[in-house]
């Protein structure tokens, strides 16, 4: 980010030298617009063509070096132009993937949190289901030592019956075998 400021400060800076030295141009121009006045019939007229001559030489000797140099100038400037424009889509690209890395965990960890959810609410299913068999097995063990009494009380009571039946068989065959 800062390279990228540096570099549209050298762009402004650029920008202000092509301004002057167009400026500069103008003027050179105009010099030489003003110089183009018909002559004078005098030597002083033609000593001062002569330097002018030699002063319109210089000038656009001059000229064509700051030129040269706004050239040089401006295609710094495109150039430095095209790396903040480059910077800035990269910059750009960067957010992107970064926003996209972002939502994309967003929705991972949300379905994750509904999985998690979830296993839990079947957890809590099940649970209850398996309380409910454990009260049923006590129930059915209830029930199964309340038949388990009765048939020993049915079975003790034909015990009884039957034993005092036998008692009574074998006491009056032992009597009729004494007799």
């Amino acid at each position: 980010m800062v390279h990228c400021q540096k570099l549209e400060k050298d762009a402004v800076f650029l920008s202000k030298q092509l301004i002057l030295l167009q400026e500069l141009n103008s003027r050179y121009k105009e010099k030489i617009e003003m110089m183009k006045e018909p002559p004078l019939p005098d030597i002083e007229l033609d000593l001062l063509q002569e330097a002018s001559v030699i002063e319109i030489r210089d000038l656009k000797q001059k000229l064509d070096v700051k030129i040269s140099h706004l050239d040089v100038y401006k295609s710094k400037v495109m150039e430095l132009e095209q790396q903040c424009n480059t910077m800035r889509s990269k910059l750009k690209e960067q957010a992107q993937m970064n926003e996209d890395m972002k939502s994309f965990h967003r929705d991972e960890i949300a379905a994750r949190n509904e999985y998690a959810s979830d296993l839990k609410r079947i957890s809590i299913q099940q649970d209850a289901h398996i309380l409910n068999l454990y009260k049923e097995i006590d129930s059915l063990s209830e029930k199964i030592k309340i038949l388990e009494k009765q048939q020993n009380v049915e079975a003790s009571m034909i015990m009884n019956s039957s034993d005092s039946t036998a008692y009574s068989q074998v006491t009056e065959q032992f009597s009729g075998s004494l007799s």
